[in-house]
């Protein structure tokens, strides 16, 4: 009787980290990831495809399509309404990753598939570098991942470029244990007989060639982890329920479909969560993924500000040489030496900039300026200030990306400076170097004989000789731990890591060179010196790898941020590598909200909201929808229901009873609830004022 007063609401189970598995699925743009969310979810809720259609499918996604009807006529076929689905041709259709859940276990456990926008957008390589993020943003505050799905066609005879960059751009971002939860699904496998076909040996010699790489991760490709299916049945539910028919045989082609798609997607489940003779895979703790991440988030920060620093060490310790050659002279007379009793002090000026700007770095839109007899560029032809262009790769001229800048016009050509676009590029800060000196007007003024000078004169040389040295030893601290935190990369990522560091001091080289006899042959050997004793740090690592060294191998995240807290605390160089450090932490940040890119969060603070405010939520919700039908409710991206938890010894669709409480009076205690936490959140406010 309580079931049927108005007054009483069925409660759905709540799922949390315990009852949750996660599954990420990934794969390019028009694989058809919606649609096997769809169609899994029918695999497991229903026991063969009559029982779907005559209950009516379960649209978890919305979706449209045309089919061709019994009378060769076009038909569009529409289940759903969803903002996060966009339709445009060669679009991803899901713009941010969205969470769909049902439960399995008789209610036991809950299934949380994400979907995540298509890699391979028409849009450009910009917006798969965005849609990248977006997942690994919307990941992190999970605790784990059981699985991570990479759904592929079966019938391509090579690997194309658009897929391999696909899988790699995921898996660079993935800490190398993840490796043991990929999974891989290949759809539209009905023309195949249901097995991978022609893409399985591109994908084997694919993930071979990563497992020759650091970190030599080996990723398992067996039956065990790759699955064939079809969504063709859940295609034909779709059209039925827009009433298009269809014969009886071939009917029977979507029910053979659905009974091998149906065996495939049970077998999935069960290799994750384990059955009486299969044991669960592990799942990947999400923390290592985070920490990774945000240590190449850190790592690149640091890219432009420590080329900047090599660059500027070298300067001050030329000038400091300069200096110590010229106090040493045996000609100055007494009023040439007083004036040259001064330390040369050469800095970085840093301009920060509220937007990424595209520069001209070409020999006729840069500017050479002298600081101590040594030519500097300074690139002052803006070309577009601001740049809007998103992901970019910042400091490094010619990126590919730059040809879409507004200033070129839809051209190679910039419309402002009339250079190519390979001579541009983005920077976060301008920095400039300059001249300073230190002197001290009381020792000069205390000077009254040439033997105090001569003193005089050794003291300042003695002190610029101990600067040289702990410059040198600084320049020795900066290469070691830059090349620690490229190992470090290299090791903990599945996929190997960009060597930004390295690759600066190439384009320095690269740059200087390019003014042919006017070149300065000094800046060049010392950035080539650079490049040797980094390549000989990074030797050091790989061996102290190679021979289990703990202190190498034990590397984490945390030390890597202890690492950058030591460069802060270098004694002439530190303070300006933070500085230079804090510049591209505030332009990225200015540049991610001028561009409306917000990181999504996942559903883990959703599975929080159990208590007061996930009643009130829950209660608003609820009202709201009473207008609409019960089909949209299920629609929601937390869809829940129930299925058998095998279905060979359960063939019946058994929903779980969920317990029953009187509504207004809950509503009443949340009332009261609500004041109180309102009283608190004030008395809070009117602290936080003081």
């Amino acid at each position: 009787m309580e079931a049927d007063d108005p007054n009483f609401v069925m409660i759905e189970p709540e799922p949390t980290e315990e009852n949750t598995v996660n599954i990420l699925i990934i794969g390019e743009t028009g694989v058809g990831k919606s649609t096997f969310i769809n169609a899994f979810a029918n695999y497991l809720k229903f026991d063969n495809l009559e029982e779907a259609e005559r209950l009516n499918p379960f649209v978890l996604i919305p979706c449209k399509f045309t089919v061709t009807d019994e009378n060769y006529e076009l038909r569009e076929v529409e289940i759903g309404s969803d903002k996060n689905e966009h339709n445009k041709l060669g679009e991803s259709s899901t713009q941010d990753p969205r969470p769909y859940m049902f439960t399995i276990s008789n209610g036991e456990k809950f299934v949380r598939l994400i979907d995540t926008p298509g890699i391979g957008d028409t849009r450009g390589i910009d917006q798969d570098t965005v849609n990248c993020q977006k997942i690994i943003d919307y990941i992190e505050p999970l605790k784990v991942i059981h699985g991570i799905m990479f759904l592929l066609k079966p019938n391509s005879s090579k690997i194309t470029v658009l897929f391999e960059f696909c899988l790699k751009q995921i898996l660079s971002r993935l800490e190398k244990s993840a490796s043991q939860n990929l999974m891989f699904i290949f759809t539209n496998t009905r023309g195949t007989c249901y097995r991978p076909g022609e893409t399985l040996p591109c994908l084997r010699n694919l993930l071979e060639a990563i497992s020759k790489r650091p970190p030599f991760v080996q990723i398992p490709l067996s039956k065990a982890n790759i699955y064939c299916l079809d969504n063709e049945a859940f295609r034909y539910l779709a059209a039925v329920a827009n009433g298009v028919l269809f014969t009886e045989r071939e009917k029977q082609y979507f029910a053979e479909s659905w009974e091998k798609s149906s065996e495939e997607s049970w077998r999935m489940i069960i290799r994750i969560i384990g059955d009486e003779e299969t044991k669960p895979i592990q799942p990947h703790q999400v923390e290592h993924t985070r920490s990774v991440n945000e240590a190449r988030a850190l790592i690149n920060h640091l890219k432009q500000p420590m080329a900047d620093i090599t660059h500027l060490i070298q300067d001050k310790l030329r000038a400091l040489q300069r200096q110590t050659e010229l106090l040493n002279l045996d000609n100055l007379d007494i009023k040439d030496m007083m004036k040259n009793l001064v330390i040369p002090i050469i800095d970085i000026e840093v301009i920060e900039l509220p937007q990424p700007v595209t520069v001209c770095t070409s020999g006729k839109c840069a500017k050479i300026y002298k600081v101590r007899d040594v030519d500097k560029w300074h690139y002052v032809q803006r070309c577009h200030n601001p740049c809007y262009l998103t992901n970019v790769p910042k400091e490094m001229i010619g990126a590919p990306d730059l040809v879409h800048c507004a200033a070129m016009d839809g051209s190679r050509t910039c419309k402002e400076c009339s250079c190519d676009y390979s001579t541009h590029m983005h920077i976060y800060y301008e920095s400039i170097t300059v001249d300073k000196t230190i002197e001290n007007d009381n020792v000069k003024k205390s000077i009254t004989d040439k033997e105090e000078l001569k003193r005089q004169k050794e003291q300042i040389i003695s002190e610029m000789r101990k600067m040289m040295k702990e410059l040198e030893d600084e320049h020795k601290a900066i290469i070691r731990h830059f090349a620690q935190f490229a190992n470090f990369l290299q090791q903990n990522a599945i996929t190997p890591y960009n060597d930004v560091y390295r690759q600066y001091i190439e384009f320095l080289i690269d740059r200087e060179n390019s003014n042919g006899e006017a070149a300065d042959k000094i800046t060049i050997a010392y950035l080539k010196k650079c490049q040797e004793e980094y390549d000989e740090a990074m030797k050091l690592f790989e061996n102290a790898l190679n021979m289990k060294n703990q202190s190498v191998c034990n590397l984490t995240p945390e030390l890597v941020q202890k690492s950058v807290n030591e460069l802060f605390k270098l004694k002439h160089t530190g303070d300006k590598i933070k500085e230079l450090y804090n510049s591209q932490i505030l332009a990225r940040k200015s540049e991610n909200l001028n561009n409306g890119f917000q990181p999504i969060y996942s559903s883990r603070k959703d599975n929080k909201e159990i208590g007061l405010l996930g009643q009130i939520k829950n209660y608003f919700t609820r009202g709201n929808d009473k207008k609409g039908t019960e089909s949209e409710e299920e629609n929601s991206s937390y869809s829940v229901y129930n299925s058998r938890s095998n279905r060979r010894k359960n063939k019946a669709s058994n929903r779980q009873k969920a317990p029953v409480k009187n509504f207004k009076a809950d509503l009443k205690v949340m009332e009261q609830e609500a004041e109180q936490a309102s009283r608190v959140l004030n008395a809070m406010s009117a602290m936080n004022k003081f």
